[in-house]
């Protein structure tokens, strides 16, 4: 997998984008054979002749809105999904947007996903023989692993989460206590993290990275924690229901796209690609979930789009993701 990764990301642009349109293509006719909700949506790509989807054609098929896909149902699941891709489960949102959906997936794309996370640790050239702590919600009860470690790779060091929800002081102590080499969580606890450190005058003393992913993360909020720990700050792009979107260059602040995970559109208001410099709408389409496939699906994320990036690696840029629409109320009073 990770030479794969390495090759894809070094080939010339135009070639990742035919190797990509055909993948898409592949998903684009499955739905239409063998998922209900695509029945009338995808007519045209019926009609096309195989192997000739084009930027044209794609851009022409409605974008997806999470309404669509809650009211969707199990008309969103496929009839027909290999064998060969896993176990089915049911992947559910995070609920951020205010509108969570829940789609079937097989392991298979967890487990691209997973290989992309390792990779990430490859590209920043960190050890993974280290502890790692994930801070995220907590296990079930009794559902915990035992003894976990980062990945499957027999040199992998141990993996212990801590409960997102606690109590900042308390998950500081648990934190400091597990002392690990790395750590991961959405950004403004990292910051709260680091902001205690200042507090207290007690510093995680073999912390190297934070890995933050699940928000947008600030340029004041990487400053703060490369300042107060004195850490490496990688950014990632992900969602629950999609895996991993794109992840920080080495050697930039740029977010690589996985072109070989998702394709990545970023639209205006009139629905039209962005160029490098402006802002837009992310529309995500998932290359390797067939259970339940997300075909344009607007996630309710903004990214700025970016040019080339100066790393020489030919994977597309998002240099900035802005953050998600949010429904808000006005109270009376302003």
């Amino acid at each position: 997998v990770f030479s794969q990764m390495h090759f894809i990301e070094r080939m010339p642009a135009a070639q990742q984008h035919r190797l990509q349109l055909s993948q898409v293509e592949r998903v684009l006719r499955h739905a239409y054979e063998s998922v209900p909700f695509y029945q009338e949506r995808l007519e045209k790509i019926e009609r096309a002749p195989e192997g000739q989807l084009d930027d044209a054609l794609f851009a022409s098929l409605p974008v997806m809105t999470r309404s669509d896909i809650q009211s969707a149902g199990k008309t969103l699941i496929s009839t027909r999904i290999p064998s060969e891709h896993g176990p089915v489960y049911q992947q559910k949102s995070s609920g951020s947007t205010g509108k969570p959906i829940e789609v079937a997936s097989t392991i298979l794309p967890k487990i691209i996903s997973t290989a992309h996370s390792l990779g990430t640790q490859y590209w920043h050239h960190r050890d993974i023989s280290q502890k790692h702590i994930d801070i995220r919600t907590a296990y079930e009860p009794g559902t915990e692993p035992k003894n976990a470690k980062w990945s499957l790779l027999p040199w992998s060091g141990p993996v212990k989460r801590l409960d997102l929800n606690l109590q900042i002081s308390e998950l500081f102590d648990q934190f400091i206590t597990e002392d690990p080499a790395s750590v991961l969580s959405h950004p403004y606890t990292l910051m709260l993290l680091a902001e205690r450190s200042q507090q207290t005058g007690t510093f995680p003393r073999n912390l190297k990275t934070a890995f933050s992913f699940g928000e947008a993360l600030s340029p004041t909020i990487r400053k703060a924690l490369e300042d107060i720990w004195n850490v490496q700050v990688i950014d990632s792009y992900s969602a629950n229901e999609i895996g991993i979107i794109a992840i920080q260059c080495p050697e930039t602040e740029n977010l690589h796209v996985r072109v070989e995970n998702v394709k990545v559109e970023v639209l205006d208001e009139h629905g039209q690609p962005c160029l490098p410099g402006t802002m837009g709408n992310v529309v995500i389409t998932p290359l390797h979930n067939v259970a339940s496939p997300l075909i344009r699906s607007e996630i309710g994320d903004f990214a700025e789009v970016g040019g080339r990036c100066s790393c020489g690696r030919n994977l597309p840029v998002l240099s900035r993701i802005l953050g998600r629409h949010r429904n808000l109320c006005v109270l009376k009073n302003g």
